[in-house]
């Protein structure tokens, strides 16, 4: 009798499975020892990936998408007019739509002035400006003319105030200037170029055809006569426009400030002045 073992014999092909298994058994073994060099590749989530470019072209989109709503702010600013004639502002922040003329006459404390104002593109205007005045900053006395431009540059819209840049260079000749600075030479002939100037200009609808308009501006000016000087004036301005028909405006503003006057004139500077009323029309 032969005693049972309780193993199963195997035959020639078991056997071989029964090899080829340990050996892979004991290959995956191996291949997880602590002795094996292990090599990892980090790859990072998309949504990480997605969210950093994201932020990356975020400037990018808001550039492009502010370079492309200037046209359509000045369209849409034109559009909201209730008389669907574009607006006239000549102390104010808006511009006139490109390819649009209007004219504009004041009168006042010390010149009266007459413009033709024409917009060169849907976010700038230039003007022609020609002012007889009779006296000069705070002073009455004398006469004499000036020749300019102005130009604006409409930036956008800042807490529902309308904001541009303007600049206003001009030529300036006036007669019998007595006690006009930078002159110190009574009854004295003044001429003056003013090639630089700057300023802000913020303008809003406070009430339906009511416009408040705010300024700041400097300037360098040039006297060649009677003396050679430099004046740097530092004004700020209030003013106001109202509607009286679908394209005619009625404006007031006064600028005041300070003249600075360099070595060879007047000591210091002096107070000035310009008070005014016109209209505004076209369009």
């Amino acid at each position: 009798m032969i005693a049972s073992t309780g193993r199963t014999a195997q035959g020639p092909s078991q056997r071989r499975q029964t090899a080829q298994g340990r050996s892979a058994h004991g290959s995956r073994h191996h291949a997880l020892s602590p002795a094996s060099p292990r090599v990892f590749v980090a790859v990072p989530p998309l949504r990480r990936v997605s969210r950093a470019a994201s932020a990356a072209l975020a400037p990018v989109a808001l550039a492009a998408t502010l370079f492309a709503a200037l046209p359509a702010r000045a369209q849409l600013v034109e559009a909201s007019d209730p008389f669907g004639q574009p607006v006239v502002s000549w102390i104010g922040a808006t511009t006139l739509p490109e390819g649009e003329q209007a004219f504009a006459v004041s009168a006042g404390l010390p010149d009266i002035e007459a413009a033709w104002l024409h917009g060169i593109s849907t976010v700038a205007d230039a003007a022609l400006r020609l002012r007889v005045q009779y006296g000069r900053g705070a002073r009455i006395g004398g006469g004499g003319a000036t020749v300019g431009a102005t130009l604006r540059l409409h930036l956008g819209e800042l807490g529902g105030w309308q904001v541009a840049l303007r600049s206003e260079p001009e030529l300036m000749l006036h007669l019998l200037g007595i006690d006009h600075p930078p002159t110190t030479t009574a009854g004295g002939m003044s001429l003056a170029l003013t090639p630089l100037s700057g300023g802000l200009t913020l303008s809003r609808e406070v009430l339906p055809d009511l416009r408040v308009a705010l300024s700041v501006a400097t300037a360098v000016t040039l006297f060649a006569v009677p003396q050679a000087v430099l004046s740097v004036p530092l004004h700020a301005g209030l003013g106001v426009e109202a509607r009286l028909d679908k394209n005619l405006w009625l404006f007031t503003k006064v600028d005041t400030g300070f003249d600075f006057y360099g070595p060879g004139g007047v000591p210091g500077g002096r107070t000035a002045l310009r008070a005014y009323v016109g209209l505004a029309f076209g369009g």
